[in-house]
Protein backbone atom coordinates (compact mmCIF):
# COMPACT_ATOMS: atom_id res chain seq x y z
CA UNK A 1 0.00 0.00 0.00
CA UNK A 2 1.21 3.69 -1.11
CA UNK A 3 2.63 5.64 1.50
CA UNK A 4 1.00 8.95 2.48
CA UNK A 5 2.60 11.79 5.09
CA UNK A 6 -0.79 13.42 6.33
CA UNK A 7 0.91 16.55 7.52
CA UNK A 8 -2.33 17.77 9.83
CA UNK A 9 -2.58 21.09 12.36
CA UNK A 10 -4.27 18.68 15.06
CA UNK A 11 -6.48 20.59 17.32
CA UNK A 12 -6.28 20.02 21.10
CA UNK A 13 -9.12 17.24 20.51
CA UNK A 14 -8.35 15.10 17.30
CA UNK A 15 -11.69 13.71 17.65
CA UNK A 16 -13.13 17.56 17.31
CA UNK A 17 -10.14 18.68 15.18
CA UNK A 18 -11.52 21.31 12.69
CA UNK A 19 -15.06 20.29 13.67
CA UNK A 20 -14.45 16.58 12.82
CA UNK A 21 -12.93 17.16 9.14
CA UNK A 22 -9.36 15.82 10.11
CA UNK A 23 -9.79 12.76 11.64
CA UNK A 24 -13.01 11.68 9.03
CA UNK A 25 -10.74 12.34 6.32
CA UNK A 26 -7.50 10.64 8.11
CA UNK A 27 -10.08 7.79 8.37
CA UNK A 28 -10.81 7.69 4.50
CA UNK A 29 -7.55 8.00 3.47
CA UNK A 30 -6.89 4.84 5.73
CA UNK A 31 -8.47 2.80 3.23
CA UNK A 32 -6.40 3.59 0.12
CA UNK A 33 -2.93 4.28 2.06
CA UNK A 34 -0.59 3.56 4.68
CA UNK A 35 -0.83 6.94 6.18
CA UNK A 36 1.81 8.56 8.45
CA UNK A 37 0.17 11.01 11.15
CA UNK A 38 2.83 13.73 11.02
CA UNK A 39 1.16 15.86 13.85
CA UNK A 40 2.03 19.64 14.20
CA UNK A 41 -0.58 20.73 15.88
CA UNK A 42 -1.09 19.78 19.59
CA UNK A 43 2.29 21.17 20.29
CA UNK A 44 1.21 24.57 19.72
CA UNK A 45 0.08 26.95 22.44
CA UNK A 46 -3.72 26.59 23.34
CA UNK A 47 -6.22 29.74 22.05
CA UNK A 48 -5.17 32.03 25.23
CA UNK A 49 -1.72 31.70 25.24
CA UNK A 50 -1.61 32.33 21.47
CA UNK A 51 -3.71 35.93 22.08
CA UNK A 52 -1.30 36.39 24.56
CA UNK A 53 1.80 36.37 22.60
CA UNK A 54 0.09 38.47 19.80
CA UNK A 55 -0.72 41.15 22.34
CA UNK A 56 2.79 41.29 24.78
CA UNK A 57 5.12 40.95 21.36
CA UNK A 58 2.99 41.97 18.50
CA UNK A 59 3.76 38.55 16.74
CA UNK A 60 0.99 36.68 15.05
CA UNK A 61 0.58 33.65 15.84
CA UNK A 62 0.03 32.23 12.60
CA UNK A 63 3.70 33.61 11.84
CA UNK A 64 5.22 31.08 14.44
CA UNK A 65 2.81 28.26 13.52
CA UNK A 66 3.88 28.24 9.97
CA UNK A 67 7.80 28.15 10.71
CA UNK A 68 7.29 25.61 13.40
CA UNK A 69 5.59 23.36 10.98
CA UNK A 70 8.53 24.26 8.47
CA UNK A 71 10.44 23.03 11.49
CA UNK A 72 8.67 19.79 11.22
CA UNK A 73 8.64 19.25 7.61
CA UNK A 74 12.75 19.61 7.02
CA UNK A 75 13.27 16.80 9.89
CA UNK A 76 10.40 14.28 8.34
CA UNK A 77 9.82 14.72 4.65
CA UNK A 78 12.22 13.66 2.39
CA UNK A 79 12.26 13.29 -1.71
CA UNK A 80 9.25 12.05 -3.26
CA UNK A 81 7.24 11.63 -0.44
CA UNK A 82 3.74 12.50 -1.31
CA UNK A 83 2.45 14.85 1.50
CA UNK A 84 -1.17 15.25 2.23
CA UNK A 85 -1.46 18.99 4.00
CA UNK A 86 -3.57 21.64 5.47
CA UNK A 87 -1.55 24.76 5.70
CA UNK A 88 0.93 26.06 2.78
CA UNK A 89 3.82 26.32 5.61
CA UNK A 90 5.57 23.51 4.11
CA UNK A 91 6.25 22.70 -0.13
CA UNK A 92 9.10 21.48 -2.08
CA UNK A 93 9.83 20.41 -5.15
CA UNK A 94 11.81 17.26 -3.40
CA UNK A 95 8.42 15.98 -2.64
CA UNK A 96 4.85 16.07 -4.04
CA UNK A 97 2.58 18.16 -1.68
CA UNK A 98 -1.68 18.25 -1.94
CA UNK A 99 -3.24 20.56 -0.18
CA UNK A 100 -6.65 20.31 1.07
CA UNK A 101 -8.21 23.86 1.93
CA UNK A 102 -11.75 25.31 2.36
CA UNK A 103 -9.97 28.83 2.28
CA UNK A 104 -6.77 30.61 0.78
CA UNK A 105 -5.34 33.91 1.64
CA UNK A 106 -5.92 35.18 -2.12
CA UNK A 107 -9.54 34.06 -1.66
CA UNK A 108 -9.95 36.34 1.91
CA UNK A 109 -8.20 39.00 0.30
CA UNK A 110 -10.02 39.01 -2.71
CA UNK A 111 -13.53 38.86 -0.27
CA UNK A 112 -12.23 41.83 1.49
CA UNK A 113 -12.31 43.94 -1.60
CA UNK A 114 -15.45 42.92 -2.97
CA UNK A 115 -17.69 42.46 -0.44
CA UNK A 116 -17.59 44.74 2.62
CA UNK A 117 -20.12 42.61 5.08
CA UNK A 118 -18.54 39.15 4.41
CA UNK A 119 -15.17 40.61 4.91
CA UNK A 120 -15.73 41.31 8.99
CA UNK A 121 -16.34 37.58 9.36
CA UNK A 122 -14.44 35.86 6.47
CA UNK A 123 -11.65 34.69 9.55
CA UNK A 124 -8.08 35.58 10.27
CA UNK A 125 -9.18 38.90 10.91
CA UNK A 126 -6.06 39.60 12.44
CA UNK A 127 -3.99 38.97 9.30
CA UNK A 128 -3.00 42.10 7.79
CA UNK A 129 -0.10 44.70 6.60
CA UNK A 130 3.26 42.87 6.00
CA UNK A 131 1.76 39.38 7.76
CA UNK A 132 -0.95 38.90 4.98
CA UNK A 133 1.86 40.17 2.13
CA UNK A 134 4.26 36.91 3.23
CA UNK A 135 1.14 34.79 3.61
CA UNK A 136 -0.07 35.56 0.01
CA UNK A 137 3.41 35.21 -1.25
CA UNK A 138 3.86 31.88 0.75
CA UNK A 139 0.55 30.87 -1.52
CA UNK A 140 1.89 32.23 -4.64
CA UNK A 141 5.31 30.27 -4.67
CA UNK A 142 2.99 27.05 -3.67
CA UNK A 143 0.83 27.68 -6.57
CA UNK A 144 4.06 27.95 -8.81
CA UNK A 145 5.98 25.28 -7.26
CA UNK A 146 5.65 22.43 -9.73
CA UNK A 147 4.93 19.28 -7.57
CA UNK A 148 2.25 21.27 -5.56
CA UNK A 149 -1.12 20.61 -6.41
CA UNK A 150 -4.42 21.86 -4.40
CA UNK A 151 -7.78 19.61 -3.18
CA UNK A 152 -10.92 22.44 -2.61
CA UNK A 153 -13.42 21.37 -0.48
CA UNK A 154 -15.75 24.12 -2.38
CA UNK A 155 -16.43 24.36 -5.88
CA UNK A 156 -16.75 27.81 -5.12
CA UNK A 157 -12.87 28.16 -4.25
CA UNK A 158 -11.66 25.82 -7.17
CA UNK A 159 -13.84 28.41 -9.19
CA UNK A 160 -11.88 31.44 -7.73
CA UNK A 161 -8.18 29.93 -8.20
CA UNK A 162 -8.97 28.98 -11.85
CA UNK A 163 -11.16 32.49 -13.03
CA UNK A 164 -8.14 34.95 -11.32
CA UNK A 165 -5.89 32.23 -13.34
CA UNK A 166 -3.48 31.66 -9.68
CA UNK A 167 -2.78 28.19 -11.05
CA UNK A 168 -3.34 25.73 -13.65
CA UNK A 169 -6.69 24.08 -14.03
CA UNK A 170 -5.20 20.51 -13.70
CA UNK A 171 -3.07 21.28 -10.89
CA UNK A 172 -6.74 22.48 -8.70
CA UNK A 173 -9.50 20.27 -8.18
CA UNK A 174 -12.71 20.09 -6.57
CA UNK A 175 -12.72 17.11 -3.37
CA UNK A 176 -15.92 18.31 -1.49
CA UNK A 177 -16.35 17.27 2.34
CA UNK A 178 -18.40 15.25 4.11
CA UNK A 179 -20.68 15.24 7.03
CA UNK A 180 -19.69 14.38 10.67
CA UNK A 181 -22.89 13.20 12.04
CA UNK A 182 -24.11 9.36 11.88
CA UNK A 183 -25.95 9.21 8.98
CA UNK A 184 -26.91 5.97 9.92
CA UNK A 185 -29.06 7.47 13.04
CA UNK A 186 -31.26 9.02 10.83
CA UNK A 187 -35.13 8.71 12.34
CA UNK A 188 -37.92 11.74 10.97
CA UNK A 189 -40.40 10.19 12.48
CA UNK A 190 -41.27 12.75 15.26
CA UNK A 191 -41.45 15.46 12.98
CA UNK A 192 -44.36 17.61 12.87
CA UNK A 193 -44.01 19.98 10.29
CA UNK A 194 -43.51 22.97 12.25
CA UNK A 195 -39.52 23.38 13.57
CA UNK A 196 -36.86 25.50 12.41
CA UNK A 197 -33.01 24.54 13.00
CA UNK A 198 -30.10 27.18 13.06
CA UNK A 199 -26.81 25.43 13.83
CA UNK A 200 -23.39 27.75 14.38
CA UNK A 201 -21.52 28.64 17.14
CA UNK A 202 -20.95 32.08 15.47
CA UNK A 203 -24.07 33.57 15.89
CA UNK A 204 -23.30 37.02 14.34
CA UNK A 205 -21.75 35.60 11.53
CA UNK A 206 -23.90 32.71 10.51
CA UNK A 207 -26.80 35.70 10.55
CA UNK A 208 -28.38 34.11 13.89
CA UNK A 209 -30.11 37.76 14.70
CA UNK A 210 -31.74 37.60 11.18
CA UNK A 211 -32.76 34.70 11.86
CA UNK A 212 -34.82 35.07 14.94
CA UNK A 213 -36.36 38.63 14.12
CA UNK A 214 -38.06 36.56 11.21
CA UNK A 215 -38.97 33.80 13.02
CA UNK A 216 -40.61 35.94 15.47
CA UNK A 217 -42.55 37.40 12.24
CA UNK A 218 -43.71 34.08 11.24
CA UNK A 219 -44.73 32.80 14.85
CA UNK A 220 -47.60 35.41 15.05
CA UNK A 221 -49.23 33.74 12.01
CA UNK A 222 -48.20 30.89 12.71
CA UNK A 223 -48.17 30.01 16.50
CA UNK A 224 -47.50 26.45 17.03
CA UNK A 225 -43.96 26.97 15.01
CA UNK A 226 -40.68 26.55 16.75
CA UNK A 227 -36.67 27.60 16.46
CA UNK A 228 -34.26 25.73 17.97
CA UNK A 229 -30.76 27.16 17.89
CA UNK A 230 -27.72 24.99 18.59
CA UNK A 231 -24.12 26.84 18.95
CA UNK A 232 -23.98 29.94 21.12
CA UNK A 233 -23.25 29.31 25.04
CA UNK A 234 -26.75 30.73 26.82
CA UNK A 235 -29.24 28.47 27.11
CA UNK A 236 -33.30 29.61 27.18
CA UNK A 237 -36.37 29.00 26.09
CA UNK A 238 -38.25 32.44 24.94
CA UNK A 239 -41.41 32.47 22.66
CA UNK A 240 -41.16 29.15 20.97
CA UNK A 241 -36.94 30.14 20.38
CA UNK A 242 -34.88 27.41 22.05
CA UNK A 243 -31.20 28.28 23.21
CA UNK A 244 -29.67 24.64 23.63
CA UNK A 245 -26.33 25.59 24.00
CA UNK A 246 -23.19 23.72 22.77
CA UNK A 247 -24.25 20.08 21.96
CA UNK A 248 -21.89 17.04 21.16
CA UNK A 249 -22.39 15.69 17.23
CA UNK A 250 -24.64 12.67 18.87
CA UNK A 251 -26.95 15.48 20.51
CA UNK A 252 -26.90 17.39 17.32
CA UNK A 253 -28.25 14.01 15.09
CA UNK A 254 -31.39 14.00 17.31
CA UNK A 255 -32.25 17.78 16.32
CA UNK A 256 -31.46 17.23 12.80
CA UNK A 257 -34.17 14.67 13.35
CA UNK A 258 -36.82 16.49 15.11
CA UNK A 259 -36.60 19.52 12.60
CA UNK A 260 -38.10 19.71 9.65
CA UNK A 261 -36.17 22.93 7.99
CA UNK A 262 -32.56 24.43 8.59
CA UNK A 263 -32.09 27.87 8.31
CA UNK A 264 -28.55 29.45 8.09
CA UNK A 265 -28.27 32.64 6.00
CA UNK A 266 -24.77 32.89 6.82
CA UNK A 267 -22.67 36.22 5.54
CA UNK A 268 -19.45 34.06 5.21
CA UNK A 269 -19.15 30.29 4.74
CA UNK A 270 -16.00 28.87 3.56
CA UNK A 271 -18.01 25.88 2.69
CA UNK A 272 -21.07 25.09 5.10
CA UNK A 273 -20.74 21.65 5.94
CA UNK A 274 -24.08 21.83 8.28
CA UNK A 275 -25.91 22.30 4.75
CA UNK A 276 -24.92 19.05 3.44
CA UNK A 277 -25.25 17.24 7.16
CA UNK A 278 -28.98 19.12 6.74
CA UNK A 279 -30.23 18.09 3.20
CA UNK A 280 -28.41 14.55 3.97
CA UNK A 281 -31.28 14.18 6.98
CA UNK A 282 -33.96 15.55 4.33
CA UNK A 283 -34.10 18.83 5.56
CA UNK A 284 -35.17 21.68 2.87
CA UNK A 285 -32.42 24.59 3.67
CA UNK A 286 -32.36 28.29 3.40
CA UNK A 287 -29.28 29.89 2.47
CA UNK A 288 -27.27 32.91 1.48
CA UNK A 289 -26.92 33.95 -2.45
CA UNK A 290 -23.13 33.77 -1.70
CA UNK A 291 -19.91 31.86 -1.32
CA UNK A 292 -20.79 27.77 -1.91
CA UNK A 293 -23.91 27.84 -0.96
CA UNK A 294 -25.59 28.84 -4.38
CA UNK A 295 -23.56 25.15 -5.12
CA UNK A 296 -25.48 23.22 -2.57
CA UNK A 297 -28.89 24.71 -2.34
CA UNK A 298 -31.02 25.25 -5.46
CA UNK A 299 -34.09 27.81 -5.69
CA UNK A 300 -37.15 26.19 -4.88
CA UNK A 301 -36.06 23.00 -5.94
CA UNK A 302 -34.24 21.94 -1.89
CA UNK A 303 -34.35 25.55 -0.26
CA UNK A 304 -33.88 29.08 -0.78
CA UNK A 305 -31.67 31.52 -1.17
CA UNK A 306 -31.64 34.90 0.19
CA UNK A 307 -30.66 37.44 -1.70
CA UNK A 308 -30.55 40.43 0.39
CA UNK A 309 -28.55 39.38 3.65
CA UNK A 310 -30.96 41.52 6.12
CA UNK A 311 -34.25 41.11 4.26
CA UNK A 312 -36.55 39.78 6.99
CA UNK A 313 -39.31 39.81 5.27
CA UNK A 314 -37.52 37.98 2.52
CA UNK A 315 -36.85 35.44 4.96
CA UNK A 316 -39.84 35.40 6.86
CA UNK A 317 -41.49 34.57 3.16
CA UNK A 318 -39.28 31.32 2.21
CA UNK A 319 -39.66 30.49 6.45
CA UNK A 320 -43.62 30.40 5.40
CA UNK A 321 -43.28 29.04 1.98
CA UNK A 322 -42.12 25.88 3.70
CA UNK A 323 -44.45 25.56 6.22
CA UNK A 324 -47.33 25.76 3.61
CA UNK A 325 -45.69 23.32 0.85
CA UNK A 326 -44.61 20.23 1.16
CA UNK A 327 -43.01 20.01 -2.46
CA UNK A 328 -39.37 21.27 -1.16
CA UNK A 329 -39.56 18.76 1.57
CA UNK A 330 -40.39 15.54 -0.97
CA UNK A 331 -37.82 16.68 -3.51
CA UNK A 332 -34.95 16.42 -0.48
CA UNK A 333 -36.41 13.25 1.19
CA UNK A 334 -36.24 11.95 -2.69
CA UNK A 335 -32.33 13.17 -3.10
CA UNK A 336 -31.26 11.99 0.56
CA UNK A 337 -29.38 9.00 -1.19
CA UNK A 338 -27.83 11.36 -3.44
CA UNK A 339 -27.05 13.38 -1.38
CA UNK A 340 -25.52 10.89 1.32
CA UNK A 341 -23.39 9.87 -1.72
CA UNK A 342 -22.01 12.22 -2.97
CA UNK A 343 -21.42 14.30 0.68
CA UNK A 344 -19.26 11.83 2.27
CA UNK A 345 -15.40 11.40 3.35
CA UNK A 346 -15.18 8.17 1.23
CA UNK A 347 -16.63 9.84 -2.27
CA UNK A 348 -13.86 12.82 -1.49
CA UNK A 349 -11.25 10.27 -0.33
CA UNK A 350 -11.57 8.80 -3.79
CA UNK A 351 -11.71 11.98 -5.57
CA UNK A 352 -8.08 12.58 -3.52
CA UNK A 353 -7.08 9.22 -4.51
CA UNK A 354 -7.43 9.31 -8.27
CA UNK A 355 -5.66 12.66 -8.70
CA UNK A 356 -2.99 11.32 -6.34
CA UNK A 357 -2.65 8.46 -8.29
CA UNK A 358 -2.56 10.21 -11.57
CA UNK A 359 0.13 12.63 -10.91
CA UNK A 360 2.33 10.39 -8.67
CA UNK A 361 2.25 7.51 -10.66
CA UNK A 362 3.50 8.96 -14.31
Amino acid sequence: MQKLKYFCPWFLSKKTSWSGTHMSLFNALSCYYDVEDIDVGTRRLIPFLNQLKMKLFKIDPHLSNYKYENKIANKSLKKDDIVFQFTVSNYSDKYYSFLYVDLLFHFIKYIRETDKLASKYIGFTSVNGELLDKLLLDEKNFFNSPKSYIFTMSRCLRDFLINKKLIDEERVKYVGGGINIDIKKFDGSKRSGKRFLFVGKDFDRKNGPIVVEAFKKVKEKYNDVELFIIGPKEKHIENGINFLGRLTFSETTSYFNLCDYFVMPSLAEAYGLVFIEALSFGLPCIARNAFEMPYLIKDDINGYLLKDSFSTSELVSYMEKLLISDNIKNNVLKSRKEYIQEYNWDSAARRIKEKIDDITNK
